[in-house]
């Protein structure tokens, strides 16, 4: 619906009650309680103002915060009556109106609407910051939602620039433990990490120390080291079970160690000479009262081992020198 109140209305109202004296809300007031039943159409006749408008401003203010002080002046104060929305769609309108007829003649009445919208704009602002005990909620909506959006935007930003282009598992395979890097592997997008890898060549051709699935980044920590995955590139991959009690827990993964196998008592016959072979030492796994390391072995000593594993218990030492 279209309000028929125009802010000239309003002013040619102000005007004619200041013509009569009238300035603030306070001198309209004491005015018309002069006579309360006939003070308005007095007050109409008077002035030579409308007395339905004035009537319809009075009764606004009645119920505005704003006007409870009567310091306000009247023009002031019923131009903040004025909504924004309102008052823009009125020039709206009348822009459409001149754009039928004079079409970019329409350019040269927007310096002449620029000045009312941004003074009533002005306007409304004061008068809700004023209006704070019914309006509140309105002066915190106008500061939280932008506080939000910056900072939104900022975590996006941060989140954005936080992430690189590094080493992770195609999402339609997975790494198996100690299963040679191929083409497995892609770059995607992870969140920056110290021991992330940015290219696939620093990783192809490297083993991995544990399962991977898919999509997961590669880490440094998961996998051997270059020159560690090239030394045992030949070599065999093995679980050897250990003697109960002997695996030492300050060994040192992806090490070089060595493989002591002794005889048992009960099958040496009297034999009691010990085989040792260098492996590397990939990992150590316990369950229950069980010890199992997981070497790598040349092929030529796995042979031998495995010759001798069915009367011999398996030990690791650690090389000193």
């Amino acid at each position: 619906m279209t309000d028929p109140v125009t802010l000239q209305s309003i002013k040619e109202t102000a005007a004619s009650l200041n013509n009569c004296g009238l300035s603030t809300l306070e001198d309209l007031r004491l005015w018309i309680s002069k006579d309360i039943d006939e003070g308005i159409p007095l007050l109409s006749q008077s002035s030579g103002t409308t007395e339905s408008l004035l009537m319809a401003l009075l009764i606004a203010e009645s119920c505005d915060d704003a006007g409870r002080s009567g310091r306000p002046k009247l023009t002031t104060y019923w131009r903040g009556l004025k909504t924004f929305p309102g008052l823009l769609n009125f020039y709206w309108v009348g822009l459409g109106q001149t754009w039928r007829d004079r079409k970019f003649g329409v350019i040269r009445s927007l310096p002449a609407i620029a000045w009312p919208l941004s003074r009533q704009l002005l306007t409304r602002h004061t008068r809700l910051w004023y209006n704070w005990r019914r309006h509140w909620a309105d002066a915190i909506l106008i500061i939280v939602v932008p506080v939000l959006l910056i900072a939104l935007s900022l975590r996006v930003e941060s989140a954005r620039s936080s992430r690189i282009q590094s080493v992770a598992v195609k999402s339609s395979t997975q790494l198996r433990p100690f299963q040679r890097i191929s083409d497995e592997v892609e770059l995607a997008s992870m969140p920056a990490s110290s021991v992330a890898f940015t290219s696939i060549d620093q990783v192809r051709g490297r083993y991995a120390l544990v399962a991977l699935p898919g999509g997961a980044p590669v880490l440094s920590n998961q996998i051997l080291t270059a020159e560690l995955s090239d030394r045992i590139a030949n070599h065999a991959i093995v679980s050897i079970p250990l003697k109960t009690g002997i695996y030492a827990p300050e060994l040192s993964l992806s090490s070089d160690v060595v493989l002591i196998l002794s005889p048992r008592k009960a099958e040496s016959g009297g034999n009691t000479s010990k085989h040792e072979f260098d492996v590397v030492l990939l990992a150590i796994d316990k369950l229950g009262d069980s010890t199992t390391a997981t070497v790598a072995i040349t092929n030529e000593d796995l042979d031998n081992v495995s010759a001798l594993l069915g009367s011999h218990d398996a030990y690791i030492s650690r090389v000193i020198r």
